[in-house]
């Protein structure tokens, strides 16, 4: 029996780019689909696209929303869904051929997320380091240690999981939210099937510097509500595994992008008096080394940021 996926794509301010990712939907292999476009208060031509290939094809429904960004966009469009199964496409990316009839193959009575890889801007192929069947503390531990994509495409998910999703979000969360998402439905499923065979989705990552921001203050509560997935499982992987991420995205996130952690910051004393701290690697001591002063925080900045410019100068000279 084939059930019916229903895939839902967020869309604001995407315009004509919006075209292909469409039109890979309507050239699935797997034809027992419905497609839902949640325009999220786009100002642009998206809305008129949309409904124009709404007009044209009874399998696409558009609905247009006051922008509420993209992890409320994702969820308002399993709202209005009807299919077993939801899988979620960003609308500036596409679908392989194939990528439905993959995901569904992988279907088992007792795996309520199926994860398969993708193409990564025509160049490489994502790699899980981790396969199979998982446990969702195994999931969620190879979710914060990067060792599994933690964007919420090329996946399955079984809608009843978001019967019982309690994600509001008192702050705006605007970096790794689909993170939380995931770490959120991992622990209502019995078991993930994830797999490196299925090359379901081709993502278009931007080139260049990002210098989008979330403030430290957010960041501190997204950790926490990181922190409130996994206490309630006392795990020392997965306590670990945080911690490294915290240092991760101090790194990544608040001082390469000129925010700088102080002892103001609750984030800063998680950090400096971590029980992980007899445990990091040779790179991990020096960033806290870094953290611990400001003056090396932003030199640390400049340096990586003069370096970054001059690499991708260089990359676009010989490309």
């Amino acid at each position: 029996m084939n059930p019916l996926i229903s895939i839902v794509i967020p869309a604001y301010n995407i315009g004509e780019r919006i075209i292909p990712c469409i039109e890979s939907i309507q050239n699935q292999s797997y034809d027992k689909w419905e497609l839902i476009i949640v325009n999220d208060g786009s100002k642009d031509n998206t809305p008129q696209i949309s409904d124009q290939f709404a007009l044209k094809d009874t399998r696409i429904k558009v609905i247009h929303t006051p922008n509420q960004g993209a992890l409320n966009a994702r969820l308002t469009g399993v709202r209005n869904s009807k299919g077993v199964w939801i899988t979620f496409v960003d609308a500036d990316d596409t679908l392989t051929p194939e990528a439905v009839e993959h995901l569904v193959d992988c279907i088992a009575d007792n795996r309520d997320i199926i994860v398969g890889t993708m193409n990564i801007n025509n160049r490489t192929i994502f790699k899980h380091q981790v396969s199979g069947e998982l446990s969702s503390i195994q999931y969620l531990t190879a979710l914060l240690q990067y060792h599994t994509s933690i964007g919420p495409f090329a996946k399955l998910y079984r809608k009843s999981l978001f019967d019982n999703l309690s994600l509001k979000l008192k702050k705006k969360v605007t970096i790794n939210e689909d993170l939380l998402m995931l770490m959120h439905l991992s622990i209502l499923s019995r078991r993930i099937f994830v797999s490196n065979d299925n090359i379901c989705y081709n993502y278009f990552a931007g080139y260049g510097i990002s210098m989008t921001k979330m403030s430290i203050d957010i960041w501190e509560y997204f950790f926490e509500g990181i922190d409130n997935i996994i206490c309630k499982y006392k795990s020392h992987t997965l306590d670990k595994a945080l911690f490294d991420l915290k240092l991760c995205r101090i790194e990544k996130e608040m001082i390469l992008k000129g925010q700088f952690l102080t002892p103001k910051y609750q984030l800063y004393h998680d950090v400096i008096n971590s029980p992980f701290i007899m445990e990091t690697s040779y790179k991990q001591k020096l960033l806290l080394k870094i953290i611990k002063s400001t003056c090396l925080q932003k030199f640390y900045y400049k340096m990586r940021r003069q370096y970054t410019i001059a690499r991708a100068a260089a990359k676009r000279l010989f490309k």
